[in-house]
């Protein structure tokens, strides 16, 4: 039973380093050197969208 807790903890903090990287890549490709920017962009984006609800819902499922 006690496995469980460090599954979510360990889970908790991939989300929150996943979303740290592809924040850090957004900042990236809003350099004006970056020639395909604006796709980048919108695809970090969107998987930072994914990776915030997906820690907002371990978040809510680890009180419940």
């Amino acid at each position: 039973m006690q496995a469980r807790p460090v599954e979510y903890r360990n889970l908790w903090q991939q989300l929150v380093q996943e979303i740290a990287d592809i924040e850090e890549l957004i900042a990236d490709a809003r350099k004006p050197e970056d020639t395909q920017a604006l796709w980048s962009l919108h695809l970090l984006q969107s998987n930072l969208k994914l990776k915030r609800r997906q820690l907002k819902q371990h978040l809510v499922g680890q009180r419940a």
